[in-house]
């Protein structure tokens, strides 16, 4: 594999109308053929799974993906709502695939949390909307929010990466 580190920006993974498993065996794929030969990537990573992520929208030309995390029990503080620091781990579960798809391989610096409403145990599933705002040297800079099913906004969060010592090429696209 080339050090080129340009997504492959491949049909099915870019297509909006896409959604479920396929959508998200898509996307895999496209992380997986993002991932340089030398670097072990566990894809999805393990808290992904874990939180049972499902991709909704890949939309790799204007560097945003969408994806729905059920509201599960378990992941309920004692007063019955969605644990703030679930809901912080659903914005870095999104917001780093999102920065792979962008052909970066990049780890959290800063994530910062704006909790507006409680998540209510009555609501089936948050849905993460994350977008890059814009790259500098090497950081990438993102941005997100986090909505349930009549798109009222729970929380919003901004993070920034940096990219990783010989992770990124010189060719690493530059972001919208």
């Amino acid at each position: 594999m080339t050090t080129d580190s340009t997504p492959n920006r491949s049909a099915s993974a870019s297509s909006t109308s896409k959604h479920g498993s396929s959508l998200s065996d898509a996307f895999i794929a496209l992380l997986q053929s993002n991932t340089p030969e030398d670097t072990t990537l566990a894809i999805p990573p393990p808290c992904f799974v874990d939180m049972r992520g499902e991709i909704l929208d890949v939309d790799p030309e204007e560097g945003r993906l969408t994806v729905r995390f059920p509201n599960q029990a378990r992941f309920r503080n004692p007063v019955g709502f969605m644990q703030g620091g679930m809901i912080a781990s659903a914005l870095d579960n999104v917001f780093g695939p999102l920065t792979y798809l962008m052909g970066w391989t990049a780890l959290t610096t800063q994530l910062e949390v704006r909790f507006l409403e409680p998540v209510t145990p009555d609501i089936e599933a948050v849905t993460v909307r994350a977008r890059i705002d814009r790259s500098h040297g090497p950081h990438l800079f993102l941005s997100g929010e986090v909505t349930g099913g009549d798109d009222q906004v729970f929380a919003v969060g901004h993070a920034q990466f940096r990219s990783t010592p010989k992770a990124r090429s010189s060719s690493a696209p530059n972001t919208p």
